[in-house]
C-alpha cells in the first residue's frame, strides 16, 4: 500500500522494510525507483551475477578474495579486473534492484517505514526504474491475498480508464482481464468473481494489481 501511494503521489524518499533477519532500503525520486540495497545474502551483487550467468562459479568464488582488502564497490572492481563489462554491470544492477523491490511482496511479516527525505546517492549509482513494472512483477509474488480479499469482497470496483503508458507493463491477459472487468461495474467483487470464472488466486492477484496501480478503487455496493 505504501508503494501504491508512492506511485500515486510521485513521492521522493526512502522506504525501509525490515524484519527479524533482514533490512531492505528502497530509494525513490518522483515515483521512480532509483536505488535499492539489502543485507540478504541472496540479494548481494555477487550472488546476482552468478545467478543470471554473467560470472561463472570460479569467478564467484574469487570475488570474496578480491573484495577482502578493497574499499572499491564490487561492480567497479569487477569491471576493472575485466571480469565483466559495463553493459553487464548495468544489467546486473538493474536486476538486483528489481529483485530487492519485488521480494518485498512475498514477505509474510516486517515493518515498513517511508521517510520523505532522500539521502545523497552518487549519480553513477542512480537508475530510473518504473514503479508500475515493479508492482506488476511483485504482485505475482504475493505471499497472501487474504487481506485484500476480506477488504474488497463485498465492495464494488470503481474502474478508471486504463492509461496507455500502463499497458507497456502489463501482459495481454492482464489488459484483457481489465477490459472484461469494466462490464461488471456496480456489482460486488464477490459477484464479479462468480461471473468471470477466473481461478481465485489469479483473480485476486489481478484485482490487487490494478488497485495498487491506482486504476481501481472500491466503493460500497
Amino acid at each position: 500500500l505504501i508503494l501504491k501511494k508512492i506511485l500515486k503521489d510521485k513521492s521522493s524518499g526512502e522506504l525501509i522494510v525490515s524484519g527479524k533477519n533482514f533490512a531492505k532500503n528502497l530509494y525513490f525520486s518522483e515515483g521512480y525507483l532509483i536505488f535499492a540495497k539489502s543485507d540478504m545474502i541472496e540479494e548481494r551483487l555477487g550472488e546476482i551475477l552468478f545467478k543470471i550467468g554473467i560470472i561463472n562459479r570460479d569467478q564467484f568464488i574469487d570475488i570474496n578474495e578480491l573484495i577482502k582488502n578493497s574499499h572499491e564497490r564490487i561492480g567497479k572492481l569487477l569491471v576493472r579486473k575485466q571480469m565483466l563489462n559495463q553493459r553487464d554491470l548495468f544489467f546486473a544492477l538493474v536486476y538486483q534492484m528489481r529483485t530487492i523491490a519485488t521480494s518485498t511482496f512475498s514477505l509474510a511479516s516486517g515493518e515498513w517505514n517511508f521517510i520523505n527525505t532522500l539521502p545523497d546517492i552518487p549519480q553513477d549509482s542512480r537508475f530510473n526504474i518504473h514503479l508500475p513494472g515493479i508492482i506488476t512483477e511483485g504482485t505475482n509474488k504475493l505471499s497472501s491475498i487474504s487481506y485484500f480479499r476480506e477488504k474488497f469482497y463485498n465492495k464494488a470496483p470503481k474502474i478508471s480508464p486504463l492509461p496507455e503508458f500502463l499497458k507497456t507493463f502489463l501482459s495481454s491477459c492482464e489488459v484483457t482481464f481489465y477490459h472484461d472487468l469494466q462490464q461488471y461495474e456496480n456489482l460486488s467483487t464477490a459477484q464479479v468473481f462468480t461471473m468471470m470464472k477466473t481461478p481465485e488466486d489469479n483473480f485476486w492477484k489481478k484485482i490487487v494489481l490494478f488497485y495498487l496501480l491506482n486504476v481501481i478503487e472500491f466503493v460500497d455496493v
